[in-house]
């Protein structure tokens, strides 16, 4: 199997110009800001940037090359050039404390790590004592002595990406560690490529697609729905630059999103407004409401989506070109998924590789 910056490069060469990832600003003042915009040959060329770096500091295949940033392009570019130059990824938890992340870059037995500003103070202290490197994914004064992603060296027209066996490792995935020590997950480039596979049989996705990223990309869940799966099929992945609940609404109403991967709690927090809207009409509008949901339930199994009809309202909030509401990282409630459905939504459970 071709490893997963394989995919994305043949997806680039497809179609260089499409929009890969989009960075939504956040709104301070009306009107909005646009959002920021990265194509597929502009996030190749990132990425392969980065690889060569890599290689210039003579990091060599299989080596861990860890990562403490936020969600955006760059943390992309990061990941995705670990893994062109043969190395492997180590996303780390943007929560953890310098004693923690001090801990788990002896534990991967990580020799460089990308950092973006907000965690430099955190990275430095726990860098503290070792031979370590800093890679800054953004330009700031105080980063001072350490290398950064605007000084990488533009890669040659010959750059090859090195050539990885399915059994070798790609990625490895830290547990949360609220039970005991966070754990390494070891993903191998065969696994990854499999999960893909596996979620491709049962759901197209294309050039068509927007996929809106709101969980951590140290999750796995979070790495394989807004970052394998889209960018190796040619769709776009949208972040945002903040997740408050007004932001992430305004993006689904916005950037036009096809599927929409959170966990539990933001789905009860939906199903929990639509029933408080619903009751505050008074009792004979949540009476009909509940008739319909009712009769919406035995369209289903009749083969028919009468909620996209009844509860046009709904749809609008989470999007008119929503395909898919994708959940994971907990327990969902049965009944809860039930009635989304009943809603006229396609809902899907996801679960991280790890």
């Amino acid at each position: 199997m071709s490893n997963f910056y394989d995919r994305f490069a043949q997806a680039a060469e497809r179609a260089p110009d499409a929009v890969a990832v989009e960075m939504q600003r956040q709104t301070r003042e009306e009107p909005s800001p646009p959002p920021e915009r990265h194509s597929y040959l502009r996030m190749r060329s990132a990425c392969d940037r980065v690889a060569c770096w890599l290689r210039d500091q003579k990091i060599q295949p299989g080596d861990r090359c860890a990562l403490l940033a936020l969600n955006g392009p760059r943390w992309i570019a990061a990941y995705l050039g670990t893994i062109a130059a043969g190395a492997v990824a180590v996303p780390l938890d943007t929560n953890f404390n310098v004693e923690q992340v001090a801990k788990l870059l002896n534990d991967s037995g990580s020799s460089l790590l990308f950092v973006d500003q907000k965690h430099l103070t955190t990275a430095r202290r726990a860098i503290e004592g070792s031979s370590i490197r800093l890679f800054l994914l953004e330009r700031c004064s105080d980063g001072a002595g350490f290398p950064d992603f605007d000084s990488a060296p533009e890669p040659s027209e010959t750059f090859s990406p090195a050539q990885t066996g399915d059994n070798e490792t790609a990625v490895i995935v830290y547990t949360s560690g609220t039970t005991s020590d966070p754990k390494g997950v070891m993903l191998t480039h065969g696994g990854l490529a499999a999960e893909r596979e596996a979620v491709f049989r049962m759901m197209r996705l294309g050039p068509s697609d927007s996929l809106l990223g709101v969980l951590p990309l140290f999750h796995v869940l979070s790495q394989m729905a807004n970052l394998l799966l889209p960018l190796s099929s040619g769709a776009r992945t949208v972040f945002l630059e903040s997740t408050s609940s007004a932001e992430l609404v305004r993006a689904l109403r916005e950037r036009r999103i096809t599927i929409f991967v959170c966990v539990p709690q933001f789905f009860y927090l939906i199903h929990e407004r639509i029933q408080r809207e619903a009751a505050a009409r008074g009792r004979l509008a949540l009476t009909l409401f509940r008739a319909m949901l009712k009769a919406a339930g035995l369209g289903r199994r009749a083969g028919l989506n009468l909620g996209k009809i009844f509860f046009r309202p709904v749809h609008r909030l989470l999007g008119l070109d929503m395909r898919f509401l994708v959940t994971g990282g907990a327990r969902m409630d049965p009944e809860v998924c039930r009635d989304f459905a009943n809603l006229g939504f396609e809902m899907l459970q996801a679960y991280g590789l790890s």
